[in-house]
């Protein structure tokens, strides 16, 4: 089965400019979970903007299930990111629902700067936390970053191979510089291995 990897995390900490990276060396299908009402958010958003995100994420978490039976992901944001936000300044009532249905990813990386570089920060790297290990994810590794640092979760069922161990130093790698033509790692071809 095709690996799925999640990046998260708080606003402007660098999900986006990590994976416009990432996939042309992984080669791995791009999805943006909430594509269209992202351009629409703003803090607090009103009832409306959350009922209009879940429909989307309702639909697309369909469309990710199917697509993740044949080709690799690479994930800007998750479920855990609804949960997130909505916990902190929506509706959590609305936004748990998502999780009976939602895609679960096989590996999240969360995105953890700290306070002195992204104002803001730190209530939202808790709450990841948090709701990442409500959700059954564990952390089993941890690297530097510009802003701070980033960690890896992943479902307790997902073992933690040699390729997995490169799709993390490979994240390591380009989190600290873009990729250029040596940085050629064949984890692109492999599949992340799942207990029966």
């Amino acid at each position: 089965m095709p690996y799925s990897i999640a990046f998260v995390g708080y606003d402007g900490s660098g999900k986006t400019t990590l994976l416009n990276h990432l996939r042309t060396i992984l080669r791995a299908k791009y999805i943006h979970w909430n594509g269209l009402s992202r351009h629409f958010y703003r803090p607090n958003p009103p009832e409306i903007w959350e009922i209009f995100t879940y429909g989307e994420i309702s639909l697309r978490n369909i469309w990710i299930k199917y697509l993740a039976h044949f080709t690799p992901l690479l994930l800007d944001r998750c479920y855990v990111c609804a949960l997130v936000y909505s916990n902190l300044e929506g509706r959590p009532t609305l936004m748990h629902n998502i999780t009976k249905r939602a895609f679960r990813p096989d590996i999240i990386v969360l995105m953890e700067p700290v306070e002195e570089m992204i104002s803001g920060a730190d209530r939202f790297v808790v709450e990841y936390q948090k709701v990442l290990s409500d959700e059954g994810y564990v952390c089993f590794d941890t690297k530097p970053y510009i802003f701070g640092s980033i960690s890896f979760w992943k479902l307790p069922e997902i073992i933690t191979t040699p390729i997995v161990g490169g799709y993390v130093e490979l994240i390591g790698e380009v989190i600290w510089q873009p990729p250029s033509n040596s940085l050629s790692i064949h984890v692109s071809q492999a599949s992340l291995k799942i207990k029966p």
